[in-house]
């Protein structure tokens, strides 16, 4: 009901459609992600992870104004008091249970939990050869820069045109306000709908 009341259903509906054509259809083309879009992940993954545990434990009101340094700061504090409470047990209790290691374990993101809820299927590229110089960042970056939207968004784009890949996807607001210096400026094709990037697969 909160999703339905929130319209997330559709997009979500529309992702498990891409899911099941990227597992089961054998599409024609790969989905590529890069090896520095991971960091993103795990970066989303810990702040939306210890954000719904302190909802949960302490209410909503606990985390509207958590920003990203509350919530690094936070993580941080488990990393230290989980070293400190293993420094302090005998050796053959450490690695035990402890509320701070199922904290650390719920925050924490691996590449086996990675592939297993959401990678599998999608080709991590090694980032190779890829230069960036200042010349570069005056060229349609510059544009890209201009029009607000962030330097990882921009990187990804470069990334993508580094790989020669022909579309990029994102459901981001910025991809859209800029679709055409991205088409122009780095020939590629925005897919921003979960229906774009099914038309992609099984064309």
């Amino acid at each position: 009901m909160i999703r339905e009341l929130l319209k997330t259903d559709k997009r979500l509906a529309g992702m498990v459609e891409v899911r099941k054509a990227l597992l089961l259809e054998s599409p024609s083309v790969h989905a590529i992600t890069s090896s520095l879009a991971l960091l993103e992940v795990i970066e989303w993954y810990a702040e939306s992870a210890i954000k719904n545990l302190a909802a949960g434990a302490a209410g909503a009101k606990a985390i509207q104004r958590m920003g990203k340094k509350d919530v690094g700061h936070l993580l941080g504090r488990i990393l230290e008091d989980r070293h400190d409470e293993a420094e302090g047990e005998p050796p053959d209790r450490r690695g035990g249970s402890t509320g701070l290691e199922i904290l650390t374990a719920e925050t924490f993101i691996g590449p086996g939990f990675a592939q297993a809820h959401g990678l599998a299927g999608v080709v991590v590229a090694d980032v190779v050869g890829f230069n960036f110089s200042e010349r570069d960042a005056w060229d349609v970056s510059q544009i890209l820069a201009y029009l607000q939207m962030g330097m990882a968004d921009i990187v990804h784009l470069l990334l993508a045109r580094h790989l020669g890949c022909k579309w990029v996807a994102s459901f981001d607001s910025d991809f859209e306000r800029c679709r055409k210096h991205i088409h122009d400026g780095f020939g590629l094709e925005l897919l921003s709908t979960p229906e774009e990037i099914l038309a992609v697969f099984r064309a």
